[in-house]
């Protein structure tokens, strides 16, 4: 098979020599293969982080440092879904109503979606997954909500009653690519379904019931050794998107032919429904499947496994054990058990005073020797850790951690050169969540109709609005797609940047307002000024509109009043 592709000139020789099924077959070959070593990387990791441990391995004793530190990070680098942020692009725009009227639809559509579908959890899925395995996937899903109508005349047709867009996660073993080096250069991208007969039939049709049942996901439920039942079985199918040939494609193993080939079913300019999976740290230039992170410090971690297993057998092993003289056997054993203010009467007790008291005829064994083993293996076990905390990049400021006797200043340095990988982390989140937007947001503008557009975000859309959403170079020039921050913000710092945007409205207003009314002519420049100030502040994005028309307000009445100033007493203009 290998040795046929590598004598075609192009994919269409290939795919027309081996046919359609055979040519995807040996495609999703060759990407498994590529993967096979990260996955079974990924599953021993998860094995892990979920202590998964059969037989003797259950009495062993382990600090779960993959757990902590993978909660530590999921924390830090993902709090909650990134705001639409739909302006225009470039300041030179600030007089064209329609693109200001075009961003502000898309970005309530697309909050609206988000209030719909809540994107927290296929995000916080992948963020877990590229902690785990090195790499998350989230793809965006489209659909279309179809109704019946009756006309007047009693005709009954179908109708458009809604339009949805969402993000959907991805599991880590349910997506594969073509190989390669980079993202650009990946050719197809394919995702992994299990569909059951009903499913397939209201999907396909009458080829869904051609399609074998080849996934079982109760092997024990038969009735028959070697049979399962329909209800417990599933189709195994790839949803294949080619960027080479813009089709959307569906296979199954079982079969000798392709299920379906459907044309561009979303029209995105980059095809794929999806961005750039989001990858961790630990990667290199000549391949996209990343390491997971742990393989990194799982020398460490096994050390810190068997550090904790000797301090455990250790503390099992420090008893308080010794031994008596048998003649004060009975003494000394309700001795052993006494409780607080209870004496034990002595018989000898003249015998036991001679012997030199209790000391005389007991004597214990000594356990400081194991106790000062305790000791330094605990020290050991907390330097492991810390060398595994370096090695992560989890600074100890990061983890609420921190020295009293350190200065202010000491603790500051520490926080901002300590969370360095941890804010390249954060952006790489961010620009993950960005893209998933971007990619809603195109959807909305290529496919949804005004009327929904209109229900959705209480605004009307015009003909020319609605050609220039739709137009790619159109939109793509004037309106950009942004996202604030995924992680916890600074309540305090949020507090000092609206103050600040309030100082420098009420500024501007105090000088500027009363040189309008002396002078209406400056009106122009000062409401431009403005708007330009205003849209430097993410606060004041919501009040543009209004300050807007609250400065034109102004202008119109004090060009009234110059007019009215004019007038000679007459009644009459000059």
């Amino acid at each position: 098979m290998d040795i046929l592709l590598d004598n075609m000139e192009t994919r269409a020789e290939a795919e027309a020599a081996l046919g359609g099924a055979a040519f995807w077959r040996a495609e999703l070959e060759l990407a498994r293969n590529d993967r096979k070593e990260w996955l079974d990387k990924t599953r021993q990791v998860i094995d892990r982080y979920r202590d998964e441990r059969e037989g003797s391995a259950r009495a062993e004793r382990r600090l779960n440092v993959l757990w902590s530190n993978t909660e530590t990070l999921k924390s830090a680098l993902f709090a909650r879904p990134g705001k639409p942020d739909v302006r225009r692009r470039w300041s030179a725009n600030a007089d064209d109503e329609m693109f200001r009227d075009m961003a502000t639809v898309l970005e309530r559509a697309l909050a609206y979606g988000q209030d719909r579908h809540d994107p927290f959890l296929p995000v916080s899925s992948a963020v877990l997954d590229m902690l785990l395995s090195g790499r998350g996937v989230v793809r965006v899903g489209y659909d279309v909500v179809l109704g019946e109508e009756t006309d007047a005349a009693g005709v009954v047709r179908e109708v458009l009653v809604d339009q949805e867009v969402r993000e959907e996660y991805v599991h880590y073993a349910d997506f594969l690519h073509a190989p390669a080096r980079k993202w650009d250069e990946v050719r197809w991208v394919a995702f992994r379904h299990l569909m059951t007969r009903d499913a397939l039939a209201a999907r396909f049709g009458e080829a869904g019931f051609e399609v074998p049942l080849g996934h079982s996901i109760a092997q024990e439920s038969s009735p028959r050794k070697g049979e399962v039942p329909e209800g417990f079985r599933r189709a195994e199918l790839w949803e294949i998107w080619d960027a080479d040939s813009r089709m959307r494609l569906w296979f199954c193993e079982g079969m000798d032919r392709l299920l379906a080939r459907e044309e561009d079913p979303l029209g995105l300019d980059g095809f794929f429904p999806c961005p750039e999976p989001l990858c961790g740290p630990v990667r290199t230039n000549d391949t996209l499947m990343p390491v997971p992170e742990f393989c990194i410090y799982q020398d460490q971690a096994d050390e810190l496994d068997r550090l904790t297993m000797r301090i455990h057998r250790l503390v099992d092993a420090l008893r308080r054990r010794g031994v008596y003289d048998a003649q004060f056997k009975n003494e000394l054993a309700s001795l052993a058990l006494a409780e607080d203010n209870r004496f034990i009467p002595v018989d000898a007790y003249a015998a036991l005073r001679e012997a030199g008291g209790l000391s005389g005829v007991f004597a214990s064994e000594d356990i400081t020797p194991i106790a000062q083993v305790i000791a330094s293996l605990y020290q050991q076990r907390q330097a492991l850790i810390q060398q595994i905390y370096e090695v992560t990049g989890i600074s100890d400021i990061v983890r609420g951690a921190t020295d009293p006797r350190e200065t202010a200043t000491a603790q500051r340095i520490k926080g901002q050169y300590g969370s360095l990988r941890l804010r390249m982390r954060q952006d790489a989140v961010i620009r993950f969540v960005r893209d998933l937007v971007r990619l809603k947001a195109e959807i909305v503008a290529e496919h949804f109709e005004p009327g929904i557009l209109t229900a959705m975000t209480g605004l009307p859309v015009s003909a020319d609005m609605l050609l220039a959403l739709r137009r790619d170079s159109l939109r793509n020039y004037r309106i950009d797609v942004e996202t604030d921050s995924t992680v916890f913000e600074d309540t305090e710092s949020e507090k000092a940047q609206r103050m600040q945007f309030v100082q420098a409205i009420t500024s501007f207003g105090e000088k500027w307002i009363p040189a309008m009314q002396r002078m209406p002519e400056i009106a122009p420049l000062a409401i431009a000024l403005l708007g330009f100030s205003v849209r430097a502040f993410k606060a004041g994005s919501g009040l543009e509109d209004t300050i807007t028309r609250v400065m034109n307000d102004l202008a119109d009445k004090a060009r009234a009043k110059q007019r009215g100033l004019a007038v000679p007493a007459g009644g009459k203009g000059s």
